[in-house]
């Protein structure tokens, strides 16, 4: 069986963040994202991976490298959509089945439930889905109890968030051969708008499949510090998602959301630096003496200047925050062409942009 890991897009929400590098290559405790949906896949002995790519591709490419793992690419020139992608990865994907799934999830859903769901269905598409946790911002979906859609989105105009849709997309999905063929040929497409909701229209059965496993989506500056932050807290859960990219060769750390915190390689930490809730500190990494960091991710090759105070701060790589820096619910990027002066607060010689 062969998947393809939807990563090509822009990550708008996550600016300034995705100005530096791509949504997949984002690193999530010192491990580039794309690598936990990577091994994941690898879990279920699923080695056989496209990947698209449009946004920093340099990017992903480098975070995939660092794996170990062999996978294909597939460029998009121009955005295709999230079908469109799908479409120009069809020679790739055709033949069989093919699992889909969104590259900034984090998940320890069994694929194996969706797998004999679907065959056992012998169904053109199946979604994996979940409670919609926020109606107003993911798309609503409508369920039957034998698993078929019903709906997707809002039908009736001013229809509200409250209404009977109580489901939503995780990002997760399996197709079969026969759906590419209700995909043109290189457009833009996007699965829901143009594929799923007509396909409903004309009464064309599609399945969904609802899941009660861990799952958050990484799609805010605030969402991908929370999910940091989270997996530091040392549950099960937590222990599962991080076990899979041992094979990177990273020491599985206490993972106790106390100090001491989730060093990188070469970090050196100064006289009386202190720490507390969560804190990720990436390779090459100096804390100043008498610094103090709460709740915060810093990423690599960072120094943190003496008697500086972060809280629930994002420190992107690179940056040199000066003595007595005061930084909360901020991101500091180093400055650098392309980043919008006007939506950050200089910060030394940096600039800081609030979440």
């Amino acid at each position: 069986m062969r998947a393809m890991l939807l990563s090509a897009g822009k990550g708008r929400r996550l600016y300034p963040l995705t100005h530096l590098r791509a949504k997949a290559a984002l690193p999530v405790l010192n491990i580039p994202l794309i690598q936990y949906a990577l091994h994941y896949l690898r879990g279920f002995s699923i080695g056989d991976v496209v990947i698209n790519l449009h946004h920093l591709p340099h990017s992903i490419k480098e975070a995939v490298s660092k794996g170990g793992m062999e996978v294909h690419y597939s460029w998009e020139e121009e955005l295709m959509g999230t079908a469109g992608g799908l479409k120009k990865a069809e020679e790739f994907l055709s033949g069989d089945d093919s699992l889909v799934i969104n590259s900034d999830i984090l998940t320890d859903y069994d694929l194996r439930e969706l797998i004999s769901f679907h065959q056992q269905h012998k169904a053109l598409a199946t979604m994996v889905l979940c409670p919609n946790r926020n109606p107003a911002r993911f798309t609503p979906i409508e369920v039957s109890p034998e698993g078929k859609i019903l709906r997707i989105g809002y039908q009736a105009e001013g229809e509200s968030a409250g209404s009977n849709l109580p489901y939503m997309f995780t990002g997760i999905q399996m197709l079969s051969p026969e759906f590419f063929r209700f995909i043109p040929q290189g457009c833009y497409f996007e699965l829901a708008r143009d594929v799923y909701r007509p396909l409903l229209q004309q009464e064309v059965p599609l399945y969904g499949l609802i899941m009660e496993s861990f799952w958050c989506e990484l799609g805010t500056p605030r969402e991908y510090l929370e999910a940091n932050l989270l997996l530091l807290k040392g549950d099960a859960i937590a222990r599962g998602l991080w076990s899979r990219v041992a094979p990177l060769g990273k020491t599985i750390p206490q993972l106790c959301g106390a100090p001491p915190p989730l060093l990188g390689e070469g970090v050196t930490l100064q006289k009386n630096a202190q720490f507390e809730g969560g804190v990720v500190i990436g390779d090459g990494s100096v804390i100043g003496q008498n610094c103090r960091i709460k709740n915060s991710l810093l990423w690599e090759d960072c120094s943190v200047g003496e008697g500086s105070h972060l809280e629930v701060s994002i420190v992107t790589a690179g940056v040199k925050l000066p003595p007595e820096s005061l930084v909360r619910n901020r991101i500091v990027v180093a400055q650098r062409r392309g980043i919008d002066l006007q939506k950050g607060e200089p910060m030394g010689e940096n600039l800081a942009f609030p979440f």
